[in-house]
């Protein structure tokens, strides 16, 4: 019921899934596909929304609760004021990942993100529409497709000409098998999604480093426009 993080969902499975819920938005398998689908896409808020939704029509003191309960820590979120603290979960091992610090505080990632000169020029004849958002995140090199840590920012910063700073680590991994000390070389991108998909869309802006070693280096990151189709 409401773990299903091992499945990879893409394509017609999600349409059954968006259709399930359009008839019956507490369907509970839809709600736990649909949220683990978003953890894998890396659109945390999305996915915290749908596990919360799932949640609520449990009992605090239930094991599908409680399990839940795991998922939403592992996305640095807190229980509810008054509810049980989420106990460990059983296949993982050592302690719960918090959200306060690094795992490995040495497991870290750090750079800096700008747009191009020809990005910053093509500003100049048509402004980024309102829904943009800057997704920064790390893949393993040799590894899953899911991402080991997520960032998703205003892209404010970068349309004024500014250079961001940025930090990757433990406490922006989707889950506690995927983090980034448990890989010493990463792929690192930076994409300003058009429409806020933490999905790559046509038409996005993008700019990408591999790879990269764990705690080593600096990643500086130049987002250039797409190309013209």
């Amino acid at each position: 019921t409401a773990m299903m993080q091992g499945e990879k969902l893409a394509g017609r499975p999600m349409e059954l899934v968006a259709e399930a819920l359009k008839s019956d938005p507490k369907h509970q398998k839809s709600l736990a596909l649909a949220a683990t689908a978003a953890m894998q896409a890396g659109e945390r808020d999305n996915a915290v929304k749908l596990w919360r939704a799932l949640q609520s029509q449990f009992l605090p003191a239930s094991p599908d609760y409680q399990q839940i309960g795991n998922i939403l820590a592992q996305l640095g979120e807190q229980p509810p004021a008054g509810a049980p603290e989420p106990a460990a979960s059983g296949p993982t091992t050592g302690a719960r990942p918090q959200a306060a610090s690094p795992a490995d505080p040495s497991a870290v990632v750090r750079g800096q993100v700008a747009l191009s000169p020809a990005a910053l020029q093509q500003l100049k004849k048509q402004p980024l529409p309102d829904a943009a958002v800057l997704f920064i995140l790390a893949k393993a090199v040799d590894g899953p497709p899911m991402p080991l840590a997520v960032l998703r920012l205003p892209v404010a910063d970068l349309v004024a000409g500014r250079m961001l700073p940025f930090q990757l680590d433990d406490t922006q991994a989707m889950s506690p098998q995927l983090q980034l000390s448990k890989f010493r070389q990463v792929s690192v991108e930076a994409r300003i999604s058009m429409n806020g998909n933490a999905i790559r869309q046509p038409g996005d802006w993008s700019a990408a480093k591999s790879p990269v070693t764990v705690g080593k280096e600096a990643v500086p990151l130049q987002i250039e426009p797409a190309p013209a189709r």
